[in-house]
């Protein structure tokens, strides 16, 4: 698929797969991006997430359709207008050179699928998860425990108190009440950024109804809908852009390190 108005990037020197200096331009930044975010990441057990911002990463787009296998290539080209497609092409290659990163496996050769509900699996003890926002996408990645991440455009809070009865159990509404209007429509918009978060970690997706449970900021669930574990997880809201909410959920006390992916 061409996306007319973006450079091409410098064709691909023959070479190893798996070397990062003979991959192109769009590895070498994110080789460095993400050599960058991890500096200072713990040395203990942590879920990473990252969040990047298309436009950024836009110039290496024709690349960045290289590293996604036919299936991805799929989805990406489904997409109505050529810009989502776009972006959901870059995001698909992020995320495969992030988890690359953290498992120490090519990016096009990591046993990244899909479950029945659309949710990546990446085969072996890691746990992923993705999620689109107009202009952005994020990811998290966790080692042997379930993780779900959901970001959502700011400015999405005008209109959401149209559909607050599908987000909020009774009580989160009574909770609300009192909030001047603006306010109100923010706090549903975490609600349900957390919700999305939690479900995907449940894997169920939105299939199980957000106002069906209650879920303060930093609450403690043990997940829903066909799980096999009774695993419980925590669920909040992380700072990582001024424009998106962003919301992860882990099992509790588990450490969340955190970064934005930008070329140098």
């Amino acid at each position: 698929m061409e996306f007319p108005g973006h450079p091409a990037t410098s064709p691909r020197r023959p070479g190893n797969p798996g070397d990062m200096g003979d991959m192109g331009e769009l590895r070498s930044r994110f080789s460095t991006a993400i050599a960058r975010g991890l500096a200072a990441a713990p040395e203990a057990a942590h879920a990473t997430m990252a969040l990047a911002v298309v436009d950024d990463w836009m110039p290496w787009l024709p690349e960045a359709g290289q590293l996604l296998d036919a299936r991805e290539r799929g989805r990406a080209g489904r997409m109505k207008r050529p810009r989502d497609a776009a972006a959901r092409t870059l995001a698909y290659a992020l995320h495969r050179l992030f988890l690359g990163a953290l498992t120490g496996i090519d990016a096009r050769d990591l046993p990244l699928g899909r479950d029945d509900r659309g949710r990546p699996v990446l085969g072996g003890d890691w746990c992923t998860s993705l999620s689109h926002a107009d202009g952005a996408f994020a990811c998290a990645a966790l080692r042997a425990a379930p993780v779900g991440i959901d970001l959502e455009r700011r400015d999405r809070a005008a209109g959401i108190a149209d559909i607050e009865s599908d987000i909020c159990h009774p009580d989160e509404s009574a909770a609300l009440a009192g909030l001047p209007d603006h306010l109100r429509a923010h706090a549903l918009l975490d609600a349900w950024a957390r919700k999305e978060a939690y479900l995907k970690a449940s894997g169920v997706g939105l299939a199980h109804p957000m106002a069906a449970f209650a879920l303060p900021e930093g609450g403690i669930l043990p997940l829903t809908g066909d799980s096999d574990t009774a695993l419980d997880v925590q669920t909040g809201l992380v700072a990582l852009h001024p424009d998106y909410v962003v919301a992860l959920s882990r099992p509790p006390g588990t450490p969340v390190h955190t970064m934005r992916l930008l070329p140098d």
